[in-house]
């Protein structure tokens, strides 16, 4: 009889024309001290040697097994890589990052056995510089409420690695990443996947080599399209409204309105960007369409209901959509 082989972890990587750091990240992986776990390769339709690379390493070591796919982005390759995972727990590791060597052993899940959730903090890699990032002072917090209110305030949602994810509940839940979305969509996977987490485990380590890149552009900084991060925030916040049901916070319910409206407050920077190819009449109409959204779907805390009588009076001078864009854009800066 065959018994297929079932490790602790499946580590998925993702990877697009990686060819001049997939080494590196994949023998970060392969040198772990903890030994059980299966790498998944997912390449996305590389046009350079990315896929090479992958093979000549799975026919060194068969814990590797390597997929590829036509170019469908990091969301499919992500969910690519959890069909086929075999693991108890799925990890993503991005393939211009790398490890150290004892990053799974430091979940401790010896110690701290069969939770739904691990989490570790990381190190961020800027050249020769590294400064690292605990998740800080809530390692002790034992109640899954306290964890979730004081871990999303600390962004620790927002990206999906250094994490251990338990394989079951993702699968069994239809826990993936959102393929129409292009950027948001892990932190919209971690909420989804809050909801069904009954235990969880934070340790102080920093094992994981998160490499920063200045062409990087973050939700904050990077004008996206208007009706692309509406869909975000909606879609966000239906995930957080179904987490605030499962913990009941007044604290959570102030939180997530704050997020949502400082992004909303985003959105409106986008709609006044001279990117954005837009007459002065839709921009008023797309800058009335946010404030609706603000007042009447996500409600008003009392830090942003300044910026929002603001933003009121601004609504008058929208006949001067470059004086607009001045005021809003430092209005933003100082939040």
């Amino acid at each position: 009889m065959h018994f297929e082989y079932m490790p602790k972890i499946s580590v998925i990587i993702p990877a697009y024309n990686a060819k001049n750091y997939i080494s590196r990240c994949i023998s970060s992986i392969l040198g772990q001290s903890f030994k059980d776990f299966e790498l998944i390769l997912i390449d996305d339709g590389s046009t350079d040697s990315t896929l090479e690379i992958c093979k000549k390493f799975a026919a060194e070591d068969s814990r590797i097994r390597v997929e590829n796919q036509m170019n469908l982005g990091v969301s499919a390759a992500r969910n690519k890589g959890i069909s086929l995972s075999r693991g108890q727990y799925v990890s993503f590791v991005d393939a211009d990052d790398y490890l150290e060597c004892t990053f799974l052993e430091n979940f401790k899940m010896d110690v701290f056995q069969d939770r739904d959730f691990y989490i570790q903090g990381m190190r961020f890699v800027d050249g020769e510089n590294v400064s690292r990032s605990p998740v800080g002072d809530i390692g002790e917090i034992e109640s899954l409420k306290s964890f979730i209110l004081v871990a999303d305030k600390k962004h620790l949602f927002e990206g999906p690695c250094a994490k251990l994810f338990k394989t079951e509940l993702v699968k069994a839940n239809k826990v993936f990443f959102d393929q129409s979305l292009s950027f948001g969509e892990d932190n919209l996977f971690i909420l989804n996947y809050l909801k069904y987490i009954e235990s969880f485990c934070i340790t102080p380590f920093t094992d994981y080599n998160y490499i920063l890149h200045h062409n990087q552009a973050s939700l904050s900084t990077k004008v996206h399209d208007f009706d692309k991060i509406l869909k975000y925030i909606q879609l966000t916040h239906a995930e957080r409204m179904s987490i605030q049901k499962r913990i009941s916070s007044d604290e959570y319910l102030v939180f997530l309105n704050k997020v949502n409206n400082r992004r909303l407050f985003t959105s409106i920077l986008g709609v006044f960007s001279n990117i954005r190819k837009l007459s002065a009449k839709d921009k008023l109409l797309r800058f009335r369409e946010l404030l609706d959204l603000i007042d009447f779907k996500f409600g008003i805390d009392s830090e942003s209901s300044k910026l929002v009588y603001l933003f009121r009076i601004l609504a008058v001078t929208m006949r001067f959509p470059r004086l607009s864009y001045f005021v809003l854009s430092n209005l933003i800066k100082l939040r």
